[in-house]
């Protein structure tokens, strides 16, 4: 192959992917209008997709040294499943504060965030786990993992009090 077939390919696709998206700009707005929506929460995203992999992958080397066979369904359920499940909830949990919001008139409402500390204790609570597994020397970890539940369950107040003036404005 040489290079202007190639380019004449490559080319010919961009093109092709131009006339399939733009049914006068529509798609494109689409698109933008859906980033532009979640904005908000890719960050969120971000955490807590780092952290789920992160405990995969102590997961893993906990696994391997400790001697426990790795399977392709733990992986898949530990990696895919697991952020699959926790993409959903984010982003209908993101959904369901603005709705909130704009229900009870609340401008703090803030379910993501709430479902993202969460999630992120959950899976800093894990990777911790897993390295006092490959690290048991390490005797500092097991408080630092009291200290996540003891957070975690500080989250938990703070929303069914935030809950509560809720109740109380509706």
């Amino acid at each position: 192959m040489n290079l202007s077939y190639i380019k004449y390919v490559l080319g010919n696709l961009f093109n092709t992917l131009l006339k399939l998206l733009d049914f006068d700009g529509f798609v494109w707005k689409a698109l933008i209008g859906i980033v532009m929506y979640f904005a908000g929460i890719h960050l969120y995203i971000v955490a807590v997709v780092v952290l789920a992999l992160m405990d995969v992958f102590t997961g893993v080397w906990a696994a391997k040294k400790t001697g426990i066979e790795i399977t392709s369904r733990k992986l898949r359920r530990g990696m895919l499943e697991k952020t699959g499940l926790y993409l959903i909830l984010l982003v209908a949990s993101f959904v369901l504060g603005k709705v909130m919001q704009d229900m009870i008139k609340i401008d703090n409402f803030y379910v993501a965030w709430l479902l993202t500390v969460l999630i992120c204790i959950y899976e800093l609570t894990s990777i911790i786990e897993n390295v006092i597994k490959i690290y048991p020397t390490l005797a500092f970890l097991s408080k630092l993992k009291v200290l996540l539940n003891k957070v975690g369950d500080k989250q938990i107040d703070n929303a069914e009090g935030k809950l509560g003036v809720a109740d109380k404005k509706v």
